[in-house]
């Protein structure tokens, strides 16, 4: 959990034991997150991944992040925050009788 100037953020890295990944170019970081991008095969894929990542998180005001060494491999860290739901309730609770 990371805070920051009163915000909470949870920033979830990578785990270990993944797919191997080859890395990404760095002429192709800067499109990766665009509609429709792909290196693969039309067959393989339309595209849309990491678009719609990337956008399902903004929409939640979280963010996606990228590191990657062509030929080393690629990190993805997702970045969520954190909504503290405060809930009261009344000084007394009658149940319902069975």
């Amino acid at each position: 959990m990371i805070r920051a100037a009163g915000q909470q953020r949870l920033d979830l890295p990578p785990q270990a034991g993944g797919a191997a990944l080859v890395g990404i170019k760095q002429e192709d970081l800067d499109r990766i997150f665009k509609a429709f991008y792909t290196t693969k095969p039309e067959s393989a894929g339309a595209g849309l991944g990491l678009c719609i990542a990337r956008s399902g998180l903004s929409e939640h005001g979280g963010e996606i992040a990228v590191d990657s060494e062509f030929g080393k491999g690629t990190t993805f860290t997702l970045m969520l925050p954190v909504y503290v739901q405060r809930t009261s309730f009344a000084k007394s609770t009658t149940l319902p009788k069975a």
